[in-house]
């Protein structure tokens, strides 16, 4: 297996996609060969099959686009479960504090959290599944400390590992654990202020002022010359002004903080 198989692999581990880098390539490339020759017909159609020697160029093109757009879906999965893990991160932290403050044992609590029907839960749950399994629930705990993609629950992890390892106390750096997650969140949380100042900025000027004056301007430009705009061309800037707008709300989702405080 060489360094990209390896790599594959891991993505797939993160993503909780259970099967082999040989199988997602062989699914990659079946779904790049469909797109890519649907993509081709609908061009072939539009153009009334004409322009024959395009055809192989546009099948080539959109054959690579496609690969690398599958590709990257498994980053953009692996990117959404760790959102999803960083919003219930302080919550089960604090769920797996309450229940070793009272005195129930790190399994017992695990088993507790599992069935709580949320990303987190199914998290735990395949924890429990592994303990259950046979796997040393040390072991268990440091298997699913690598295989998550969020940063902060191998943080959560990192206190039970060390407390069933060495015998100490886990309560107390738990505790400063969350303390300091709740610090990092309400840090991004000041950063996110910043960055969106910006964002709405660049929206004014580039999806508001910008269309609105440089069509009127334009409209106004060629009536005097006597030019008459097809009614396609309005549907193309209007068109053009959806995807605009779609950008900026896709930028400001994904730089927006996952916050459950």
């Amino acid at each position: 297996m060489n360094l990209k198989e390896i790599e594959l692999k891991r993505k797939l581990e993160l993503a909780k996609l259970d099967i082999s880098p040989r199988e997602f390539k062989r699914r990659t490339m079946i779904s790049a060969v469909m797109s890519s020759l649907a993509l081709t017909l609908f061009f072939a159609f539009v153009t009334r099959f004409g322009l024959l020697w395009v055809y192989p160029l546009i099948l080539l093109a959109s054959f690579v686009g496609m690969v690398s757009f599958y590709n990257r879906t498994l980053d953009l999965k692996i990117y959404h479960l760790q959102r999803e893990l960083d919003k219930e991160v302080l919550f089960a932290g604090r769920y797996l504090l309450l229940k070793i403050n009272s005195g129930i044992p790190i399994l017992q609590a695990l088993t507790d959290a599992a069935s709580d029907n949320t990303v987190a839960g199914d998290f735990f749950k395949g924890i429990v599944t592994a303990i259950n399994t046979g796997t040393p629930i040390e072991e268990a705990l440091e298997q699913a400390r690598e295989k998550t993609p969020s940063s902060k629950f191998k943080k959560v992890l990192y206190p039970l590992i060390v407390s069933l390892k060495t015998g100490a106390d886990v309560t107390y750096t738990l505790e400063e654990t969350l303390a300091s997650i709740r610090n990092e969140l309400a840090l991004e949380i000041k950063e996110y202020g910043k960055k969106l100042n910006t964002i709405v900025l660049l929206y004014l000027v580039l999806a508001i002022v910008l269309p609105s004056l440089g069509f009127a301007i334009s409209l106004v430009f060629l009536t005097f010359v006597g030019i008459i705009l097809p009614t396609v061309f309005i549907w193309v800037v209007v068109l053009l002004l959806a995807v605009v707008q779609y950008f900026f709300i896709s930028i400001i989702k994904s730089v927006r903080p996952v916050i459950n405080l």
